[in-house]
């Protein structure tokens, strides 16, 4: 064999051995950013909202509508009369037992001990939170609600809804993203007339499962109001307005002051509301009394809160003070 012949087939040789050497290196590196983009792929999509940064006024807390999954609302869990902390009342005969609690402000407790009692802070709201989420609550909407009402038979799985009054803008700010993070949903009742949580927020707190509903125009007494047509602004006119900014109907009102007689009440059934809620210390219901839905008022303290989940009332040391 020629000296050339012998190059040829040597450099040939060393050829065939480096473009081996290159595909051994290509297939890892394929192999490895495979596995990244599978071990990515099964991270929790919800996980972002763990870390999220409750101090940003301007961050977006949405998530897509389609992702709004909550994680206690499994139609398997039968738990409803298992596992309290606090020993339940008895339930009222031809009832339904859903706590409906009330809050206001998610936010650090003023000094001023007029109004501390309306506040929570966000760290005891999520305790309160991870505690129903620990014992399988589901959360409910309004619409909901009222479906169970009419069915006349309490929920398989222990249930509760969750309501804040006035629009604060610390329940965008504060409460929002701690209800994401657990995947519940809240129910958000607005008075139109001076909006603290901007239109845009509230149409991303509605397409990320949150239910926005109404709570008046101008957040006043109505059973002062004789005017027809101021009642029918702050009946109609605020339900169209939020029905506006979020495209969805709205089926429930939470008088303001808790305040309605039966004059307000009628007027409200002709609305077109299905439900109006007000404030007590019950947690059952009954169809009958759709339009004086009680509705417990929520401490900054988890033993009264664990209590409010059985029926049992009784004074925090917010009401004394």
């Amino acid at each position: 064999m020629k000296i050339l012949d012998k190059l040829k087939i040597y450099f040939a040789t060393i050829h065939i051995k480096y473009l081996m050497f290159s595909f051994s290196i290509t297939s890892l590196l394929t192999i490895f950013i495979l596995l990244i983009f599978i071990v990515d792929f099964n991270k929790d999509p919800y996980a972002h909202n763990n870390s999220m940064d409750l101090n940003n006024k301007n961050k977006s807390h949405a998530i897509s509508p389609t992702k709004f999954q909550p994680v206690n609302n499994k139609k398997s869990i039968h738990n409803f009369n298992r596992n309290y902390e606090v020993t339940q009342t008895s339930q009222i005969a031809n009832q339904i037992r859903i706590p409906v609690l009330a809050y206001h402000h998610i936010d650090s407790i003023p000094s001023n001990v007029d109004i501390r009692s309306y506040y929570v802070t966000p760290t005891m709201f999520e305790q309160q939170l991870r505690y129903i989420y620990d014992k399988r609550y589901k959360t409910i909407t309004p619409k909901e609600f009222y479906e169970i009402l009419q069915s006349g038979k309490n929920p398989k799985q222990k249930t509760i809804m969750l309501s804040f009054d006035d629009g604060h803008y610390d329940n965008y700010k504060n409460a929002f993203p701690i209800l994401l993070k657990y995947h519940m949903v809240g129910v958000f009742y607005i008075y139109t007339n001076r909006l603290f949580i901007s239109k845009e927020q509230l149409q991303e707190m509605s397409e990320a499962g949150m239910i926005i509903e109404s709570h008046s125009a101008s957040h006043t007494d109505l059973t002062r109001i004789a005017d027809n047509a101021r009642m029918d602004f702050e009946l109609v006119g605020s339900k169209l307005s939020l029905e506006k900014i979020t495209g969805k109907r709205i089926v429930s009102f939470a008088y303001p002051g808790c305040a309605a007689n039966e004059y307000v009440r009628y007027l409200l059934s002709e609305a077109d509301y299905k439900l109006g809620f007000s404030c007590g210390k019950g947690i059952d219901h009954s169809m009958s009394n759709r339009y004086m839905i009680s509705r417990v008022h929520v401490f900054n303290d988890l033993a009264s809160f664990q209590k409010r989940l059985s029926g049992v009332w009784e004074a925090t040391r917010y009401d004394r003070e």
